[in-house]
């Protein structure tokens, strides 16, 4: 469905049990859906806990894009509990999505799988 703009949606979770697995998930939803995605992660990478914020980027015009990437994090084993078993992700919280006007193709095309938030994008991080 053609709705103008890249749909970008950008969320918060406060630890990573398991980062390297969780960032192995995270790529794959992003090549399945189509999207692209940053993690912007406030303290150290292996580890933890604090302020994780995901920006994840639809094709232009595709509003399903992103949804589909969301519910594949919702639905899918990413990371592990304490007991180190395989769990889905239940604590995604201040979901808030946002139309980007100007044109990313560039960016688009040369954003890697899973990334750093590009700067561009850092003021949707503000209003979530």
């Amino acid at each position: 469905a053609e709705y103008g703009g890249h749909h970008a949606v950008v969320y918060s979770l406060d630890h990573i049990r398991n980062s390297k697995v969780y960032f192995k998930s995270l790529t794959r939803f992003a090549r399945e859906s189509g999207c692209k995605c940053g993690v912007l992660v406030a303290g150290t990478r292996e580890g933890t806990s604090g302020s994780i914020r995901i920006v994840v980027v639809g094709p232009n015009g595709d509003k399903e894009a992103p949804k589909g990437f969301l519910m594949r994090h919702r639905t899918v084993n990413v990371d592990v509990d304490s007991k180190g078993r395989p769990c889905k992700e239940r604590l995604i919280s201040n979901i808030s999505w946002h139309i980007i006007d100007s044109d990313l193709e560039e960016l688009f095309q040369t954003w890697a799988d899973i990334s750093e938030v590009p700067a561009c994008l850092h003021p949707l991080l503000q209003h979530s």
